[in-house]
């Protein structure tokens, strides 16, 4: 177990892990750059050490310098929260290496779910059903063409070590596979120092289900929920409901060995503790087309409870961050609702929203702008 830790990390999201931190008694050590001297993230910490100047490559990027302030602190775990070294693994070996713990995924989990490739081949291995595709490591023209043919059009490229929309192509055709082939490679290997790429079966306009699931080294499996979406496939109208239940601490007894290969640790886990919360949205999004623009107008309602005032091991809390955090608290209800409107042309996105919360322990009103250019 440990007593003191040290966030690499700034602003809200050190602070978020500051105040769950100090509330279940851990001391906690902030990191900051030299224009960082009077942040917030500084201000609440039990210490503060000063890690380099401005550049983020000199300071929160900078693994030597982070372990340092560590061992001078006597910290004794690392939490990286999000972004910056989070998914780096040589990071995480890192900090083991040194004998502290780091509060977040192992390296070799890290590594495997920053491949599209390697996390695919991981996922059909464990018997999880997968799109049809391809996620070979040969990654020459003629045996790329060869698996397009047999996945069929059209179909995707993506980048295996990106996200985000870089590196992938749609392809209708196999007239123009090699070029999306020839750009997608470029665009990968700029954006993320990697040409590597997977293919897949393209799904045209698709409404999805998704499950979210939290682990943590002590058997404790956390945050499932469910989303489903539907679309009126006659009147361009999309109607999006969907219904989310988190249930925390599940038991994984009965589960085979199979099952507990799927890239996570999930030896031991089994514990049960009784902490939940609802989570009920339904949303309306018409989608219309004006002078080429895609307009897409949304609105949603939003309720929330949270159940009972559950015991909540300590390091699957911080791992949970804010999410634990809620269940932590007493039995509580809050809406929020939500207007917006998004236009799309080509590569240009321009999006504004409105939303008010009421109920809980927050009220008020919000609101955003955004533009974004895809290249």
């Amino acid at each position: 177990m440990f007593n003191k830790i040290l966030i690499a990390n700034r602003g809200e999201i050190a602070c978020r892990i500051q105040r769950t931190a100090q509330s279940l008694g851990y001391r906690t050590v902030a990191i900051y750059s030299d224009p960082d001297a009077n942040a917030l993230h500084v201000q609440m910490a039990d210490e503060a050490i000063n890690i380099g100047p401005a550049p983020v490559t000199q300071s929160y990027l900078n693994i030597e310098a982070i372990l340092n302030a560590a061992h001078r602190t006597g910290a004794d775990a690392i939490h990286p929260g999000y972004g910056f070294l989070s998914e780096n693994p040589d990071f995480a070996r890192a900090c083991a290496n040194a004998g502290l713990t780091f509060i977040g995924p192992s390296p070799e989990a890290i590594e495997l779910m920053g491949s599209k490739r390697l996390s695919k081949v991981a996922m059909l291995n464990a018997g999880v059903p997968c799109i049809k595709g391809y996620q070979g490591p040969d990654q020459d023209d003629p045996t790329l063409q060869q698996q397009a043919d047999q996945i069929g059009y059209p179909l995707m490229i993506k980048a295996s070590a990106g996200g985000g929309g870089r590196g992938m192509r749609l392809v209708h055709s196999p007239d123009t596979l090699l070029e999306h082939l020839r750009t997608a490679r470029s665009e990968a290997q700029n954006a993320f120092g990697s040409a590597e790429l997977i293919l897949e079966q393209a799904l045209i306009a698709p409404r999805h289900v998704e499950i979210q699931l939290f682990g943590d080294t002590h058997g404790n499996l956390s945050s499932a929920s469910l989303a489903l979406g539907y679309r009126l496939p006659t009147t361009g109208v999309t109607l999006e409901p969907s219904l989310g239940v988190r249930v925390s601490h599940l038991n994984l007894d009965g589960f085979d060995e199979k099952d507990s290969e799927l890239a996570l640790d999930v030896d031991g886990m089994s514990q049960t503790r009784r902490s939940a919360f609802t989570h009920l949205k339904a949303s309306l999004t018409p989608i219309a087309v004006a002078g080429g623009w895609q307009l897409v107008p949304g609105a949603s309602l939003d309720y929330e409870r949270v159940l009972g005032n559950p015991q909540v091991d300590s390091s699957a809390q911080i791992l949970g961050l804010d999410i634990e955090q809620r269940a932590a608290y007493a039995t509580r209800d809050q809406f929020s609702g939500a207007l917006n409107l998004t236009a799309n042309l080509g590569a240009v996105s321009l999006g504004a929203e409105a939303g008010a919360t009421t109920g809980g322990d927050s009220q008020g009103f919000s609101g955003s702008l955004k533009a974004s250019y895809r290249f």
